[in-house]
């Protein structure tokens, strides 16, 4: 059994949690359970991508609305959100949810007073003498510092600031990747956006000791990897996590035939995004636009995947009005 080549700073976390779990998943590959939450936050990080591609004055909440508009007609084609086979008569909460996400994110902050350097950033390199990639979902120049900030989006909400620290590993390695392949601006900060039902922004300065604590979070976890998949022996550790994996039901530690799973279990076949070639990368002497399909203007009375922009609903942030309006609001389209 070998550690896979290159790793993640999700297989990081993963195997931290639970390195039974992590062999299951990133080693043997077994299908995972499909999940609504995973795959709302795949949607509003399409959004965002395709805003960020557009001008900076072009970054407005109705711009949005048109991305979410012909991101979603993508969305329900894919074979992750059927998958999923949602009734018919949830998809308009559904819709909600999303776009709710989308207008929290522009409460946040204002997308066109951003400098973008580039979206969805595939990253290489090494980091505690590991392998290590990742998808930066944005890069920004902080106008103030000139130096890299590296933001995430989560649609889940804010964690307690107890747990801030340990969410914030992946930007963390991030931070590294992108400081050791553009050399010519120093990343200053690292920030995760949380859009989910509690708001909030989570913002570190970048210091050399935060970066080599993630470095040897990284080489000691490698190691127990590799002590690992040398022996064949992965602890089973249970947490609250467990009520969110994939193979629970599997599980030594809540009386599961694991030895089924791996004879019998089926194993996926994950479907990368392509890498464009054309992506434009920092450069050493400045920044330049991330490389972003445009959206294309909507024609007024188009279909669109939330309501009208309103001031925030009441506690819960649930839609205003009854069932049906918000069906006509939210059209059911896939």
């Amino acid at each position: 059994m070998q550690v896979p080549l290159q790793l993640s700073p999700s297989s990081i976390s993963s195997f931290r949690t639970c390195p039974l779990a992590w062999r299951l998943d990133y080693v043997e590959r077994l299908e995972r359970t499909p999940s609504l939450d995973a795959n709302i936050g795949t949607f509003v990080h399409s959004v965002a991508e395709a805003l960020c591609g557009l001008p900076a004055s072009r970054r407005t909440i109705d711009e949005a609305r048109a991305a979410a508009t012909a991101a979603w007609a993508d969305h329900v084609e894919d074979e992750e959100w059927q998958a999923l086979q949602i009734p018919a008569d949830r998809i308009p909460q559904i819709k909600w949810r999303a776009w709710r996400a989308v207008q929290r994110w522009f409460r946040l902050e204002d997308p066109g007073a951003v400098t973008v350097a580039g979206c969805e950033l595939w990253v290489h390199g090494e980091v505690g003498g590991v392998a290590m990639r990742g998808i930066v979902d944005r890069l920004d120049v902080d106008e103030a510092t000139g130096g890299f900030v590296v933001t995430d989006y989560k649609t889940g909400k804010m964690p307690m600031s107890s747990y801030q620290e340990e969410r914030l590993f992946g930007v963390w390695v991030y931070a590294h990747l992108v400081a050791d392949e553009h050399r010519a601006r120093p990343v200053t900060k690292v920030r995760h956006l949380y859009l989910g039902e509690r708001p909030g922004e989570v913002v570190r300065d970048v210091t050399p000791d935060a970066l080599a604590a993630t470095a040897e979070v990284v080489a000691s976890t490698h190691q127990e990897m590799l002590q690992a998949c040398a022996t064949g022996e992965f602890e089973t550790r249970e947490s609250v996590l467990c009520g969110w994996c994939s193979f629970k039901s599997s599980c030594p530690a809540f009386g599961g035939d694991l030895l089924a799973l791996l004879a019998t279990g089926p194993r996926r076949v994950d479907r990368r995004k392509p890498v464009d070639e054309n992506q434009q990368v920092l450069d050493m002497d400045g920044v330049r636009p991330a490389v972003v399909p445009a959206v294309a203007p909507q024609p007024v009375g188009a279909p669109v995947v939330g309501p009208p922009v309103v001031a925030s609903p009441a506690a819960g942030e649930q839609p205003t009005g009854s069932p049906a309006d918000v069906l006509a609001l939210a059209p059911a389209a896939g």
